[in-house]
């Protein structure tokens, strides 16, 4: 299923205290050019682990797991963090500059970790208009770290929700 569009939503948070997502469903972010999907490197929750494209689980339970996504208001919720300490999709150091890394990063409501979906279908962070994408340079693309790239036509930019 495409998603046609979804705003950025904005909310009032404390300074000292992050946010916490209620559950959401989880689904898999899935890159049409690729055809590969969204997923944390190694299925790790370490802070800064690389969010790259491996993929799609099929029927392997475990990586599966790396891959469920959820999308709740700005945020795009890291796999297996629904139920436990949250890791949301970030942009590395809250870069916002093409080639920034994304990565996951405990939930905190900063600009660094919110997206949206636009009209193109791809997932868009709203401060620096850049969206998340990839410059081809490995084999099938597998385990490529995601980047923040400029907004285009480019075909690795267009995501779809499974």
């Amino acid at each position: 299923m495409r998603i046609a569009h979804m705003g950025v939503l904005s909310g009032c948070l404390l300074a000292t205290t992050a946010p916490i997502y209620p559950t959401a469903q989880a689904a898999l972010l899935y890159n049409n050019a690729a055809g590969l999907c969204l997923a944390v490197q190694n299925g790790q929750t370490a802070n800064f682990t690389p969010v790259v494209l491996e993929p799609c689980p099929g029927a392997i339970p475990p990586q599966a797991y790396a891959q469920q996504w959820a999308v709740y208001g700005p945020a795009i919720l890291a796999p297996g963090t629904l139920n436990q300490r949250q890791l949301c999709l970030d942009r590395y150091l809250a870069g916002t500059t093409v080639g920034t890394q994304v990565e996951i990063y405990p939930c905190n409501g900063t600009a660094a970790q919110n997206w949206f979906f636009n009209l193109s279908g791809q997932i868009q962070d709203p401060k620096s208009g850049l969206c998340l994408g990839l410059v081809p340079v490995l084999p099938n693309n597998v385990d490529q770290q995601l980047t923040m790239q400029p907004c285009g036509s480019d075909i690795f930019q267009q995501w779809s929700i499974n």
